[in-house]
């Protein structure tokens, strides 16, 4: 990744969903940060969360930015707000009770948190190996970091990615998409198509 500033941050489930979320932020030529236990190797539940938004890193936005330093971040002293363009995504699997899914897929359980107006959840239910072999991505069944590197080569047009994925009911990553496609340079021109 280059030095360049960015406004997106990814809280990854795991490595299939960093892997995915780099490759579209990629393409539309944006810049991203994610966040991930041990890079991807250990899972986020959605029951994780919660202590993960109640730490120190996200108690405000300038921890955010000292620990993600290429989120841009404004110092000036007038402003209410340092990060106002800040967008969080988590890309979590459907897991847990009931209730912990609602409050999840709601956006409810961030509210209580300093940076909780920032989220935008993001849901696989059941999960992301589900939803990218429902869209015709290709189904994983071993190795799945390498399905992975293949699924992300298959991406190659991101607005037929966002088509599939908004026609698809067990997910909304469309939104993720969409935000990189409004962020992207290059396909400016392809929003009204949508």
């Amino acid at each position: 990744m280059n030095g360049k500033r960015c406004r997106t941050l990814v809280v990854a489930h795991g490595k299939s969903e960093m892997m995915i979320c780099s490759k579209i932020a990629a393409i539309a030529g944006i810049g991203i940060e994610i966040d991930s236990n041990d890079m991807g190797r250990e899972t986020i539940a959605i029951s994780g969360l919660q202590s993960r938004f109640e730490s120190k890193t996200y108690s405000s936005e300038l921890a955010l930015s000292r620990e993600f330093d290429r989120l841009e971040y404004f110092g000036r002293k007038k402003m209410d707000q340092r990060m106002p363009n800040l967008r969080i995504f988590t890309v979590m699997d459907i897991d847990g009770d009931r209730e912990s899914m609602l409050r999840y897929t709601t956006g409810e359980m961030f509210k209580e948190f300093p940076l909780g107006r920032y989220v935008t959840p993001i849901y696989n239910d059941r999960n992301l190996d589900e939803v990218m072999e429902a869209i015709g991505y290709g189904s994983v069944v071993s190795k799945k970091v390498k399905t992975y590197r293949q699924i992300c080569d298959g991406i190659t047009d991101l607005v037929d990615l966002y088509r599939r994925l908004k026609e698809n009911e067990n997910t909304n990553m469309e939104e993720f998409v969409l935000h990189c496609l409004n962020h992207g340079p290059s396909y400016q021109g392809y929003l009204d198509q949508l």
